[in-house]
């Protein structure tokens, strides 16, 4: 992380929090005495509760996927395949037909649409050998 990033990274719970540590220290100073200890703690506490909440829900999503979390029943990736360093061609499966897309940075394509599954799949099976299957198929429209 860049110090730019991490400077407004710690400036965004400041700015959030110095309303109230200035509307404390006005009052307090009508008061007679500084910001109380006491208030001090409740904000800082609960500024780390916050804090780990944003981790929490951060790590949710990295150990379950965003995918997981949104899962949808009528659309699901079956499988990808590296073509270069930015593009992956994708197997997709949306309301029981398979289509494959091309993925590159910013773009998606259609490159066909199969009119019989591909691969068939069941509910919770992994597909690590899509490679294969897609290069028969891909050899199969060549030698058609």
């Amino acid at each position: 992380m860049q110090p730019s990033n991490v400077i407004h990274t710690l400036s965004v719970p400041v700015a959030l929090l110095w309303p109230s540590l200035c509307r404390a220290q006005q009052a307090g100073a009508a008061a007679g005495s500084g910001v109380s200890a006491e208030y001090l703690w409740q904000v800082m506490l609960g500024l780390l509760f916050v804090l780990a909440m944003i981790f929490a829900i951060a790590w949710l999503v990295r150990r379950f996927g965003a995918g997981t979390l949104l899962h949808s029943a009528h659309m699901r990736v079956i499988g990808s395949l590296p073509l270069g360093a930015r593009e992956r061609a994708v197997l997709v499966e949306v309301g029981g037909q398979q289509l494959l897309l091309g993925v590159a940075p910013g773009r998606v394509s259609s490159l066909h649409v199969f009119a019989e599954p591909v691969v068939e799949v069941a509910d919770g099976e992994n597909l690590s050998d899509f490679g294969r299957r897609m290069r028969e198929v891909m050899q199969k429209g060549r030698g058609s």
